[in-house]
């Protein structure tokens, strides 16, 4: 599976492996039926500079989507169990 592939909830999950805010590294842990939440700074806010916030329900289908992604990745780690996936760039990568 391709980026392009993904739906706009998958990538909006998957690309905040690296912070928006400190470009740094992080682990995502997403979980079938909880909302995966992050706040946005001012910049991915509306034009008018309000913050704002992701909220995306993670479904089984889109956890699915995720874990295919993910697994699939070269550059990715992950650790999964049941409903629940952990995931996050490798040490080596460069951001």
């Amino acid at each position: 599976m391709e980026w392009k592939d993904l739906s706009e909830e998958a990538k909006s999950i998957i690309e905040w492996v690296v912070s928006p805010i400190t470009n740094w590294k992080k682990t995502i842990e997403i979980k079938i039926g909880e909302i995966f939440h992050r706040d946005c700074p001012r910049f991915c806010g509306d034009i008018y500079g309000k913050s704002s916030s992701v909220d995306i329900l993670v479904t089984k289908k889109l956890y699915q989507e995720v874990l295919k992604y993910v697994s699939k990745q070269e550059d990715m780690q992950y650790e999964q169990s049941p409903g629940r996936l952990i995931f996050r760039l490798k040490d080596e990568v460069k951001v």
